[in-house]
């Protein structure tokens, strides 16, 4: 017991305790806490991750099997345009055919364009004010190509105003000759055209006629062994049987230079063939026929026989490949050709 003045002594026993925390014993609480949260994070990802792993797939699948967006493509004429077009090409046709005709046997050859006349002063008034006046209507102007039966050229031109309802023909149409073109023909059939020196001609001569009887023959395996395609899967298409044929080579040129003293083995050639179709009228009489023209690529043009390997229209020759006509998969017609007799592409006969 302790009197009223005396002073409470401290506990010696308790001079060693700490206050703080004990740095050797565990934090249960916390770890409770940390490990309950470990376990939430490990079952939510065990639950969570294939949901996640099909919402990336499907997102990935749809991002490649969307279509790739198509290329800008410049937009062509507008429906009033389009409309346009046809009233100034029809105006055109129907102007032509008028008796009498602006210009005897003319006819129309093409469409070539439309320009938009300029506003001459419209464009700066109030738009409510312009109203629906014919005067204050858009104007396309459309040019058309004419050609004569003498086979002089003209540029047709029709004005064709823009109304609220559509476009209506404003104009008749006009006529201007674009300028005279020299009838001289070129000097060589292609650009750069390389000369030939050496090349016997009538072997080469003899090679085109072989190909051009054998392509108006009607008969498909003749022309593929003038050709000379040894491919068994190729088949080659031939024209009706005419009833003659005559073949002239009008140029001959290298594809690529060659020395002085060498002869160019692969030519190309510009040929004009002349099928004839049907009998000839009448007694004593003879039959005619158009010319085609051919560029024609000849292989082995240095030898004693050469062939023709491939053939395109005019001015294809410098891209010709050898067998590049041949079409594969197409068996061969191995019947006779058609009688020499028959008038050919229309398989009308000729008159007796």
């Amino acid at each position: 017991m302790f009197s009223r003045g005396e002073r409470m002594v401290d506990n010696p026993w308790d001079a060693d305790l700490e206050n703080g925390p004990r740095q050797d014993v565990a934090r249960t609480g916390r770890v409770f806490r940390n490990a309950t949260f470990q376990r939430r994070f490990l079952k939510a990802m065990v639950y969570g991750m294939p949901v996640l792993l099909v919402i990336v797939t499907g997102a990935l699948l749809s991002v490649l099997d969307r279509p790739a967006r198509p290329a800008a493509v410049r937009p062509g004429l507008s429906a009033v345009r389009v409309q346009g077009r046809a009233l100034a090409s029809e105006r055109v046709r129907s102007w032509l055919a008028e008796d009498p005709a602006p210009l005897p046997g003319a006819h129309l050859v093409s469409w070539d364009g439309v320009s938009r006349v300029r506003d001459l002063g419209g464009a700066g008034r109030d738009a409510k004010a312009r109203g629906d006046r014919k005067d204050e209507w858009p104007v396309d102007v459309h040019s058309l190509t004419v050609a004569a039966s003498s086979g002089q050229v003209f540029r047709a031109q029709v004005a064709v105003a823009v109304t609220s309802a559509g476009p209506v023909v404003a104009s008749r149409p006009s006529l201007v000759p674009y300028p005279p073109v020299s009838g001289q023909e070129a000097k060589a059939a292609w650009q750069g055209a390389i000369d030939v020196r050496g090349l016997e001609s009538r072997d080469v001569s003899l090679a085109v006629t072989s190909w051009a009887e054998a392509y108006f023959s009607h008969d498909a395996g003749r022309l593929r062994q003038v050709v000379g395609d040894r491919d068994k899967g190729h088949a080659y298409v031939p024209m009706p049987a005419a009833t003659s044929v005559t073949a002239k080579i009008a140029t001959v040129s290298a594809l690529r230079p060659v020395g002085e003293s060498q002869t160019a083995s692969t030519v190309i050639a510009r040929v004009s063939v002349t099928p004839v179709w049907g009998k000839p009228q009448g007694e004593g009489g003879q039959a005619k026929g158009a010319s085609v023209e051919f560029d024609v690529l000849i292989s082995g043009a240095s030898t004693a026989s050469p062939r023709v390997v491939a053939w395109g229209g005019p001015g294809s020759g410098p891209s010709l490949t050898p067998y590049q006509n041949a079409v594969a998969g197409l068996e061969a017609d191995p019947s006779a050709p058609a009688s020499s007799e028959g008038a050919g592409p229309a398989g009308s006969t000729g008159a007796n």
